[in-house]
């Protein structure tokens, strides 16, 4: 599914590294970080409609959430499936006590840019990776004095 789905973005000259991986080093990847993965699923067909990744981290003694890999199928967009996913993602980081959430997105994928900050995310920075420029991500969960 994922390589459906971000199939514009390569043909934008993007790379991203689940579209390059076989399944077992996907596999792999995610067994040794701890990821936990979301999906979205028709209940009627049982087709596989959307995920999302979320790796819970600590830096010093903040813990916080990196999302990444959130995919839906491009038949079903715009219908609520993407924010549902980043929703229960966002739950799941407050209920492990993370003060922050992180996540990237290409500087190109103009739809994915501003559907982040439509959800309350802030540009922190860009990053640059494999020869593709990204935005770096942040939503505030809890209150900082430094933020």
């Amino acid at each position: 599914m994922i390589q459906i789905v971000y199939k514009d973005r390569v043909r934008q000259g993007m790379n991203f590294w689940a579209t390059t991986v076989s399944f077992d080093d996907f596999k792999k990847e995610y067994e040794r970080n701890s990821a936990v993965v979301f999906v979205a699923i028709d209940d009627t067909t049982l087709e596989l409609l959307g995920s999302g990744t979320i790796y819970i981290r600590t830096k010093g003694k903040v813990r916080y959430a990196h999302l990444t890999n959130a995919v839906v199928l491009p038949k079903v967009h715009r219908c609520g499936i993407g924010s549902k996913l980043k929703a229960v993602r966002q739950q799941f980081a407050i209920q492990k006590g993370c003060e922050y959430i992180s996540c990237t997105t290409g500087v190109n994928a103009e739809s994915s840019v501003l559907w982040h900050k439509k959800n309350g995310y802030k540009i922190v920075g860009k990053s640059y990776w494999l020869g593709y420029y990204s935005y770096r991500f942040r939503l505030q969960i809890t209150p900082s004095l430094l933020w």
